[in-house]
């Protein structure tokens, strides 16, 4: 919004269905992605082993999962999208040529769950409420 600071807990209160909810990081090494992140967007990252959660303002807005074998096909960034009723985004997207990769699941940004999905071409994405996401956010 032109003219206004949000801070991130502020945007993430603005979930609407279709927009980004939530990234997760798939990586090799964790080695250079604290200062990375934090030079290119201003987040942080607390590393517990081979899993991080990056945060901005104290706020979730991802997370880090390291896997030396992952390779480069294994790394990249991960989306979940939100919907305003997940089992019936599901069902939708089972109709139109999507499968399942990952049953119900929970993510740190949510209280209900998540699940991933593979689209008609391969691509991999994810399914969260946005009401669960701004309910958790307003805590």
């Amino acid at each position: 919004m032109k003219g206004t600071t949000m801070t991130p807990a502020a945007l993430q209160k603005t979930y609407v269905p279709g927009s980004s909810v939530w990234q997760e990081l798939t990586a090799t090494s964790s080695k250079g992605l604290a200062t990375f992140y934090r030079n290119v967007l201003g987040w942080e990252l607390s590393l517990d082993g081979s899993t991080g959660v990056f945060t901005q303002a104290g706020e979730p807005v991802a997370s880090l999962s390291v896997d030396p074998l992952a390779g480069p096909a294994g790394t990249g960034w991960q989306v979940y999208l939100g919907a305003d009723d997940v089992p019936a985004a599901l069902l939708r997207a089972e109709a139109a040529g999507a499968t399942v990769i990952k049953e119900a699941h929970q993510l740190p940004v949510s209280d209900e769950a998540a699940v991933l999905l593979r689209d008609p071409e391969g691509t991999i994405f994810g399914i969260v409420s946005v009401e669960a996401a701004r309910h958790h956010c307003l805590r």
